[in-house]
């Protein structure tokens, strides 16, 4: 947390059995840890939350096996992760995400092992910014397609011999 009405800046953990946020650690200044972590994407340093999601691998083996959990982490991480972008934006807040961290920084701060628990995303919200979260030194974005830009659809595969060929 980083400015967040009632709460001290930090770290917390969100315990889903209590639904309840408990502070790991009080750091008067989140944004040096961030931006270290987070490889200098500095849009997530006036982030009002940054929530890192971690998977509990034993949580997930008790109900499927094999490979599939290493899939099926990524797919809950996905879908936690969209019901917080869809619910800051909303709520018309400034809402971002990235898979770009340095998992042993999060694994250190969180005290987790990155064996039995691993970090596997980041999400952050804030107060909206006019220009957008990734505006950025250098960086040029484009906010509508050109005029003259042509959006086609793939040709259907005609045969079942053609769907074969081409996989």
């Amino acid at each position: 947390m980083n400015a967040c009405e009632g709460l001290r800046s930090g770290v917390y953990h969100y315990c889903q059995k209590h639904h309840a946020l408990h502070l790991i650690e009080a750091e008067e200044d989140v944004k040096p840890f961030l931006y270290d972590v987070l490889y200098g994407q500095d849009y997530f340093l006036n982030a009002a939350v940054t929530v890192f999601y971690t998977s509990v691998i034993d949580r997930i083996k008790w109900k499927y096996k094999g490979a599939r959990i290493y899939r099926l982490m990524h797919y809950e991480t996905a879908h936690y992760a969209q019901n917080f972008l869809l619910a800051g934006t909303a709520h018309n807040l400034g809402v971002f995400m990235t898979a770009a961290f340095k998992e042993s920084l999060v694994e250190s701060k969180l005290g987790i092992d990155g064996v039995h628990e691993v970090a596997m995303y980041v999400t952050g919200a804030g107060q909206k910014d006019e220009i957008g979260p990734y505006a950025r030194a250098g960086i040029e974005l484009s906010e509508n397609v050109p005029a003259d830009f042509k959006i086609v659809l793939p040709k259907a595969l005609s045969s079942t011999a053609e769907q074969k060929i081409l996989g």
